[in-house]
């Protein structure tokens, strides 16, 4: 025996069917059942059904104007509007629908029209009018987009084929979710059906591809989605989202996984290619400093080599009186007791005959370019590094050099430019000269061998043009120093990597998750100072800059983008919630709908799922 509700609906479905005969059959039926529940049916009983006479307006849900909501309120609020829609039409709606489909059915058998397609449209209107007047309407325009995505949910429902006998098309419209919310996704999206085509590209997408294509020149390349090509804020917002569903978001996750996963191994394609093999900063400290110490060993043997040559060919003997600095060494006595220096220079230049000394008083003496250089010897022989002892030592030698310029032949001009030159390289530039130097009255270096690439590239105490002597010197000292340059390459990239992996979440394949706000700094901080063109030339410093930029684009979603309240799956569930708790539908077809419905959202879902990953 079919319930009263049962019999309600089939009702409806003889209508629609066209079957005037079974359709009175039916309203007798209902008469009946109604009357053994002790509730006498009659013309005028029908028409108050669920307390919605023929010529009484319905009763109203009340509505209140709330407050304007803040941006954080206004998802909340929309959730909380569409909920009371769906949460409306599945009840008070339903409710409505039903009432009104029955009353409208009876009007049209008493007027004797009920089977013909205006009398189907007129019960059809009634039903849709009294259930929509019993549905709450959403305020907000994140409750109205909302409960439009339900109703295209489940709008596909009116080509279900016919279920327990009884119309598809009908039972579909017999669910007051269905019948209001197209209604609804209407007044969110008021525009016509026709609508003039987008641009093909706008400013972003240009950019986008631009950098999209820069990326498949990679080492690893990088393919984007729809959403990183675009960078539309609406479609990045479903691959976020629906990428938390789980099977259906299953392709984007592991999209995901795997651009964060290329990335990382982009850097390691970058390490590989300077051809770095050691790992440990003490270790590349030490390849760096001995590489410098050998070639200043050549470079020294060099200029005592030329030396002997000017000395042997007899150019060493040339006259030579220096008067300043024997006016200095006077002038300056006071300063000896703090500056060792000048003590032992004082002695020394008495010892060679360069000065002599009356009364106290210190003059210069004739001597020849060799006496000179033996006191310049001594100059250094007796300088620490103490600060003060180094810059009377410069100041010496300065006067050494002012007084020996254009003396001697071709052999000693060129021993002495030599000299110049290793000044030059290893003593007046801090980076060179603190790699190889030790601490003032230690045997500690000044720059401890594990610092030795944190100092000579990210420290901001030694410029670019250091960094830039330093790989000069390593370059041109053969095989040594061109293995330590490479090893100093390789990690300046590990660190990097280390600033971009510096995370403690991991992706679904267990891979650090790549932090391109922490690559974004360290690039940065290179190019700003200059040396990411000094380590890497300008070819190598434009593929860290675009790795950068792609890094941005596939892992960086723009501000709302991503709800962290699982929005989407929750949406995916509303129209199977809304099947199953519509009233008025037998529980077994409530849930093939809601099976089907699953089908067809999932098949919608996964096409355009595909569509962002660029697969047919």
């Amino acid at each position: 025996m079919a319930t009263l509700d049962e019999l309600k609906i089939m009702l409806v479905n003889a209508d629609k069917a066209g079957d005037s005969f079974n359709a009175a059959k039916i309203a007798a039926a209902i008469k009946q059942e109604q009357s053994r529940m002790s509730d006498p049916l009659s013309v005028d009983a029908l028409e108050n059904i669920q307390g919605v006479g023929r010529g009484d307006a319905p009763p109203q849900v009340p509505q209140t104007q709330a407050p304007s909501p803040s941006r954080i309120q206004q998802p909340l609020q929309g959730t909380a509007e569409a909920l009371g829609t769906l949460a409306t039409g599945a009840t008070t709606g339903a409710a409505g629908f039903v009432g009104g489909a029955i009353e409208g059915l009876v009007a049209e058998i008493v007027k004797g029209e009920l089977g013909t397609q205006s009398a189907a449209d007129r019960v059809a209107k009634n039903a849709l009018e009294r259930s929509e007047q019993l549905t709450y309407t959403p305020k907000s325009e994140s409750g109205k987009e909302i409960v439009g995505q339900v109703g295209e949910v489940l709008a596909p429902l009116a080509a279900l084929p016919p279920v327990m006998g009884a119309s598809a098309s009908t039972i579909a419209s017999a669910t007051p979710a269905r019948a209001a919310l197209p209604r609804r996704a209407q007044e969110v999206d008021p525009r016509p059906k026709t609508q003039a085509p987008r641009p093909e590209t706008t400013p972003q997408d240009d950019r986008a591809l631009r950098a999209e294509a820069a990326a498949t020149e990679l080492p690893v390349p990088i393919q984007y989605t729809q959403g990183q090509r675009s960078g539309d804020f609406e479609q990045q917002r479903f691959e976020k989202e629906t990428a938390k569903l789980d099977d259906i978001g299953a392709p984007l996750r592991e999209r995901f996984d795997k651009n964060n996963a290329q990335l990382a191994q982009n850097l390691d394609a970058f390490i590989d290619q300077t051809g770095a093999k050691a790992t440990k900063k003490s270790d590349i400290g030490s390849i760096v400093g001995s590489a410098l110490s050998e070639r200043a060993k050549k470079d020294s043997d060099r200029i005592n080599t030329l030396y002997k040559q000017a000395e042997k060919a007899g150019e060493l003997e040339a006259p030579i009186t220096v008067t300043n600095l024997a006016r200095y060494l006077e002038e300056s006595a006071p300063d000896a007791e703090v500056a060792n220096v000048l003590k032992a220079v004082r002695g020394k230049a008495i010892n060679l005959g360069i000065v002599g000394e009356q009364d106290g008083r210190l003059f210069a003496r004739p001597a020849t370019l060799a006496n000179i250089e033996n006191l310049r010897k001594g100059i250094n022989q007796s300088t620490n590094n103490d600060p003060v002892n180094i810059r009377q030592a410069a100041i010496l030698k300065e006067i050494l050099d002012r007084g020996t310029e254009g003396l001697g032949g071709d052999l000693y001009k060129k021993a002495r430019a030599a000299r110049r030159k290793y000044s030059e390289d290893y003593k007046n530039v801090g980076l060179v000269k603190n790699i190889l130097g030790k601490k003032t009255g230690t045997d500690d270096r000044s720059i401890a061998l594990e610092d030795v690439v944190n100092k000579s590239v990210f420290s901001p105490s030694y410029s670019a043009e250091s960094l830039k002597h330093l790989r000069k010197l390593l370059q041109t000292s053969g095989d040594s120093g061109k293995e330590a340059w490479k090893e100093l390459q390789g990690e300046v990239l590990r660190e990097i990597k280390n600033s971009a992996l510096r995370s403690v979440q991991r992706d679904s394949q267990g891979n650090e998750v790549f932090n391109p706000a922490g690559l974004d700094k360290i690039i940065k901080k290179l190019d700003s100072s200059g040396k990411s063109q000094i380590l890497f030339g300008d070819k190598g410093a434009s593929k860290l800059r675009l790795l950068n930029e792609v890094a941005k684009d596939v892992l960086t979603a723009p501000p709302n983008a991503v709800n962290a309240s699982n929005t989407a799956s929750a949406l995916a569930s509303i129209g199977d919630l809304v099947m199953s708790a519509a009233s008025g539908i037998p529980a077994p077809f409530a849930t093939g709908v809601k099976s089907l419905s699953r089908s067809i959202r999932n098949k919608k879902l996964k096409a355009k799922v595909k569509q962002a990953l660029g697969e047919k």
